[in-house]
């Protein structure tokens, strides 16, 4: 039996459609009640998406995509039905994340570099360094500013987007691997390589409570859309569900993703 490819989903945020990255390397947009295919952008024959994310007014689907030594970014206009931008090639792995207002899009490469796209006009707006082998960034509700964290780094850096300028970091930490922010805006969140889940007041930066349930590295954090749950998954293979009002582990479940190069966050947008 040969390998078993990898597909991709993903759910967008007003739940009525979701996306697919087929084991060709098309990404298919189908509706939820009844599983009707609305578009396909076509791939190249093999599977290369790494990840699937839409913006949070469902208006655009940004694609990792993965080729011969070499990773970009493509961002799909559903409205349209075409491409929307696409960012140069680089040759080591990137994240990115979407901005609370939907038209902007935060990317970071192996270097360092943070750049800000602007999706509407196919361009990047602004960049500023930030730290090098970043795993994960988030923004917060506002949009004013990005928290960016690597693993190779005990620091989480917040940087103001208007300036560029880093406004405080966050130290102390060990590894951090992910990074969320709470869509009320008064909580972050932290996962880092010793498996523990980091809880900190946004404003203050005062430690709320560190828990540690993985049984290795945290690969992604999320809230939901109402910020009264928190999900997190690990090198070891697990989903865990937490309250955060409470900064207690609800339940696991077997399953989450678990490969150190996937860069990715638990799979529902919020």
């Amino acid at each position: 039996m040969g390998p078993v490819a990898r597909v991709w989903v993903r759910l967008r945020p007003q739940l009525e459609r979701y996306a697919r990255a087929e084991e060709d390397g098309a990404v298919v947009l189908y509706r939820v009640s009844d599983e009707r295919e609305l578009l396909r952008f076509p791939g190249s024959g093999r599977p290369i998406t790494v990840w699937l994310r839409f913006s949070p007014d469902g208006r655009w689907l940004a694609e990792k995509w993965s080729g011969p030594r070499t990773y970009q970014l493509r961002v799909w206009d559903l409205a349209q039905g075409k491409l929307a931008l696409r960012t140069p090639p680089v040759a080591n792995d990137l994240i990115a994340r979407f901005a609370p207002d939907g038209r902007h899009l935060a990317g970071v490469d192996e270097d360092g570099t943070l750049r800000l796209y602007d999706v509407w006009e196919a361009t990047v707006r602004k960049r500023f360094p930030s730290l090098r082998r970043a795993n994960d960034l988030c923004f917060d509700p506002a949009g004013n500013w990005v928290a960016v964290s690597s693993s190779s780094s005990a620091e989480v850096k917040i940087i103001r987007l208007e300036s560029g300028q880093v406004e405080r970091t966050l130290e102390g930490l060990t590894g951090v691997h992910a990074v969320a922010h709470s869509p009320h805006g008064h909580q972050m969140v932290c996962g880092s390589n010793d498996g523990a889940v980091h809880f900190l007041d946004a404003a203050s930066e005062e430690p709320q409570a560190a828990l540690g349930s993985h049984a290795g590295p945290i690969t992604g954090i999320q809230f939901n859309r109402l910020g009264d749950l928190l999900v997190s998954t690990g090198w070891d293979g697990k989903t865990w569900f937490w309250d955060p009002s409470t900064h207690q582990a609800l339940f696991a479940l077997p399953g989450g993703y678990c490969s150190p190069s996937a860069r990715t966050t638990p799979a529902w947008d919020s």
